[in-house]
């Protein structure tokens, strides 16, 4: 049997066509089985020109899913530092949340530094305005 080496990208875009179920056990080759089965009618053998439009139709798919299904930004750190007297007077250009969470000696520990920021103001700093939520709704929500 011949052996093919087969570079990561394309694993995972095999693995993305072939769709598996959550914790569904599949083999790279039933992945590849899967996602080379073309629908069709006819039992005659699908001329490659229309296999090759086919998975490309596919791939366009699972990319455009895949782009809308990507998570909400961040809100702005600056306009909300801006609304905090305390942050606004140091009269410093907040590029992130973490660069807040620096200065006020808030170590995030590869958690979100947004949501420690959260949490720490309720904690210690009741009186400043709530740290925004991030719009989580999902893509099909917003639409």
């Amino acid at each position: 049997m011949r052996q093919f080496e087969v570079d990561d990208d394309v694993v995972e875009m095999v693995w993305l066509l072939a769709r598996p179920k959550p914790f569904e056990s599949l083999t790279f080759n039933d992945a590849l089985r899967r996602m080379l089965a073309i629908e069709s009618t006819d039992t005659t053998e699908p001329a490659p020109e229309q296999v090759k439009a086919e998975l490309l139709a596919r791939i366009e798919r699972i990319k455009s899913e895949v782009a809308s299904s990507k998570r909400a930004a961040s809100p702005n750190p600056s306009q909300w530092a801006a609304s905090v007297p305390e942050l606004s007077a140091e009269r410093q250009i907040w590029k992130g949340w973490r660069d807040i969470c620096d200065h006020l000696g808030i170590d995030p520990a590869g958690d979100s530094a947004r949501r420690k920021l959260k949490t720490w103001v309720a904690l210690h700093r009741p009186a400043w305005p709530p740290v925004p939520e991030t719009d989580s709704r999902s893509a099909d929500e917003r639409r």
